[in-house]
């Protein structure tokens, strides 16, 4: 893989606002890796992640577990946390790529920053309507989700598909 620009001037201004918004969420989501605290999630990806890990109650096994307290419970309370770092970490870097696949007009890239998005819209989503709002910061999520929402209006927009059609190559 060559990629040669960060950015095209050359797009239209939908998709060139949608490349740098997909590098302002990876930007974030590597920096939420850093300050993450279970009550205050505040980037997109990462808020579903840990939503999930809660629901399948990967989160709340370690103070149920019969020597809760103990190291092991600590070691597994880690463990689940690094894990949602991980893909945090994943989800930033996929987020970025996607941009980068845009700018050097990539069809993959533009697939996947589609997927991306509609995956991190689709979390928030279920968080807006599933009442865990109050749990994980409501304006955090609310505003989250305002940002999805404008990142797939971007990248759907008419203008950016029609310059996908013509100009984007495998």
């Amino acid at each position: 893989m060559n990629f040669q620009k960060w950015t095209d001037r050359s797009h239209p201004q939908t998709l060139q606002m949608g490349v740098l918004f997909l590098y302002i969420n990876a930007a974030f989501g590597l920096l939420s890796t850093f300050s993450i605290a279970l009550g205050s999630i505040v980037v997109f990806g990462a808020t579903f992640i840990f939503y999930l890990l809660h629901v399948f109650g990967l989160l709340s096994v370690a103070s149920q577990l019969p020597l809760a307290g103990s190291p092991i419970a600590s070691v597994y309370s880690a463990f689940i946390l690094n894990l949602g770092r991980f893909l945090l970490v994943v989800l930033s870097f996929a987020h970025g790529l996607s941009g980068m696949g845009i700018a050097n007009e990539k069809k993959w890239g533009y697939f996947a920053s589609i997927t991306l998005v509609v995956f991190d819209a689709a979390g928030l989503f279920i968080l807006i309507f599933e009442g865990a709002i109050s749990q994980m910061g409501g304006l955090n999520v609310i505003l989250g989700f305002i940002w999805v929402v404008v990142l797939l209006a971007l990248l759907i927009h008419k203008e950016s598909r029609e310059y996908y059609k013509i100009w984007f190559r495998k």
